[in-house]
Protein backbone atom coordinates (compact mmCIF):
# COMPACT_ATOMS: atom_id res chain seq x y z
CA UNK A 1 0.00 0.00 0.00
CA UNK A 2 1.64 3.43 -0.86
CA UNK A 3 2.15 5.99 1.90
CA UNK A 4 0.01 9.16 1.60
CA UNK A 5 0.77 12.22 3.82
CA UNK A 6 -2.46 11.83 5.26
CA UNK A 7 -1.07 8.25 6.56
CA UNK A 8 2.24 9.57 7.75
CA UNK A 9 0.85 12.16 9.54
CA UNK A 10 -1.23 9.98 11.70
CA UNK A 11 1.87 7.10 12.03
CA UNK A 12 4.09 9.97 13.42
CA UNK A 13 1.82 11.19 15.94
CA UNK A 14 1.07 7.71 17.21
CA UNK A 15 4.44 7.08 17.09
CA UNK A 16 4.81 9.62 19.53
CA UNK A 17 2.05 9.13 21.37
CA UNK A 18 0.11 12.20 20.41
CA UNK A 19 -3.34 12.56 20.05
CA UNK A 20 -5.27 14.42 17.65
CA UNK A 21 -6.21 17.48 20.05
CA UNK A 22 -2.53 17.39 20.92
CA UNK A 23 -1.40 17.45 17.73
CA UNK A 24 -3.87 20.12 16.56
CA UNK A 25 -2.93 22.55 19.81
CA UNK A 26 0.85 22.30 18.93
CA UNK A 27 0.10 23.53 14.99
CA UNK A 28 -2.58 25.96 16.35
CA UNK A 29 -5.89 23.99 14.22
CA UNK A 30 -8.86 22.65 14.51
CA UNK A 31 -9.04 18.93 15.77
CA UNK A 32 -11.17 18.43 12.77
CA UNK A 33 -8.11 19.44 10.38
CA UNK A 34 -6.04 17.28 11.19
CA UNK A 35 -8.42 14.38 11.19
CA UNK A 36 -8.91 15.96 7.39
CA UNK A 37 -5.34 15.46 7.08
CA UNK A 38 -4.60 11.90 8.52
CA UNK A 39 -7.69 10.62 6.06
CA UNK A 40 -6.39 12.51 3.34
CA UNK A 41 -9.26 14.18 2.40
CA UNK A 42 -7.37 17.92 2.42
CA UNK A 43 -3.76 18.92 2.47
CA UNK A 44 -1.83 21.34 4.50
CA UNK A 45 -0.75 24.25 3.31
CA UNK A 46 2.67 25.69 3.00
CA UNK A 47 2.56 27.17 6.73
CA UNK A 48 1.73 23.97 7.81
CA UNK A 49 3.60 21.54 5.89
CA UNK A 50 6.52 23.39 7.80
CA UNK A 51 5.33 23.23 11.10
CA UNK A 52 4.26 19.45 10.61
CA UNK A 53 7.84 18.68 9.32
CA UNK A 54 9.38 20.36 12.20
CA UNK A 55 7.06 18.87 14.68
CA UNK A 56 8.25 15.18 13.44
CA UNK A 57 11.65 16.40 12.60
CA UNK A 58 11.48 15.73 9.19
CA UNK A 59 12.31 17.34 5.79
CA UNK A 60 9.49 19.76 3.93
CA UNK A 61 11.01 17.75 0.70
CA UNK A 62 9.83 14.65 2.61
CA UNK A 63 6.34 15.62 3.39
CA UNK A 64 5.48 17.04 -0.15
CA UNK A 65 6.85 13.78 -2.04
CA UNK A 66 3.79 11.95 -0.07
CA UNK A 67 0.95 14.12 -1.35
CA UNK A 68 -0.97 12.30 -3.60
Amino acid sequence: MDQTLGKFIKKERELLSLTIEEVATKLKVNPATIYHWEHDKKTPNKKHIRAIAELYCVSVKKLISLIK
